[in-house]
C-alpha cells in the first residue's frame, strides 16, 4: 500500500510526534499527546509559513487518520477539567515520519556525468 502525504499532513505528523514527547528510538508514551485541531493549526503555522484554515486541518486530520497515521480522542480531559475531542500520533505515523525524515528531498538529485 503506498501512503501520500503533503506538506499539510507532514507539518501536522511532526507537530503531534514532538507533542507526544516520543523519540524515534525510545518508547512510546501516549501522555498529553492530543491535540485540537485549533493547537495543531496554531503550531504548524511556522513550518507552513502560512496559517491553515480550520477546515483543511480537519480534512488532514481526518485523512490521516483513516490512513492508520493518527487517532482519534473524545471526552479528553487536562488540568482544568474537561478538554474536548482531538487526535494523537499512532506508532505507524510515527513510523512514517522516521522514514519521511530520512527520504532524501525531491530536488536535491545530482546529475551524473
Amino acid at each position: 500500500m503506498t501512503i501520500t502525504v503533503d506538506a499539510e499532513d507532514k507539518a501536522i505528523l511532526r507537530f503531534l510526534a514532538g507533542l507526544t514527547g516520543y523519540s524515534f528510538y525510545d518508547s512510546y508514551c501516549n501522555e498529553y499527546s492530543y491535540a485540537s485541531f485549533d493547537l495543531i493549526r496554531e503550531e504548524s503555522t511556522d513550518e507552513l509559513k502560512y496559517t491553515m484554515e480550520w477546515k483543511l486541518v480537519r480534512r488532514h486530520c481526518r485523512k490521516l487518520a483513516r490512513k492508520g497515521l493518527l487517532e482519534y480522542g473524545k471526552g479528553l480531559w487536562n488540568d482544568e477539567g474537561p478538554a474536548g475531542s482531538g487526535y494523537r500520533i499512532t506508532k505507524n505515523g510515527v513510523a512514517l515520519l522516521e522514514l519521511l525524515e530520512k527520504a532524501e528531498p525531491v530536488g536535491k538529485y545530482e546529475e551524473m556525468a
